[in-house]
């Protein structure tokens, strides 16, 4: 009887000037938000405007990752002090390291 492959999924993520930092295996967070605005007309009781509103990002949460990086680190401790913005890629693939989705965040 041979077995079937497990199907793992994982979360792989690129920093410039760092490469690969590491694998994840869970990754939430990966979303925007857009208030709606409504406004209602003056003299239109039928009908609500709703308008797009303010734009926010949800604070990426990367779980259950493994590195080497040593780089990673550093950054990490570097932005205790004084903050620096980086874009991270997060690719989500499949177990045959076949890409799925790739999402970008700041």
């Amino acid at each position: 009887m041979s077995k079937m492959p497990t199907a793992v999924s994982l979360f792989v993520v690129k920093v410039p000037d760092i490469d690969t930092i590491g694998l994840f295996t869970r990754c939430s967070g990966l979303e925007i938000r857009v208030d709606v605005l409504e406004y209602a007309e003056g003299g239109n009781n039928e009908f609500v405007h709703q308008l797009p509103g303010q734009v926010s990002y949800p604070n990426l949460i990367l779980e259950r990752g493994l590195t080497n990086e040593d780089a990673v680190l550093q950054w990490f401790n570097a932005t205790r002090t004084q903050a620096q913005l980086k874009e991270v890629t997060v690719t989500f693939q499949t177990h045959t390291q076949r890409h799925v989705c790739r999402h970008c965040h700041l």
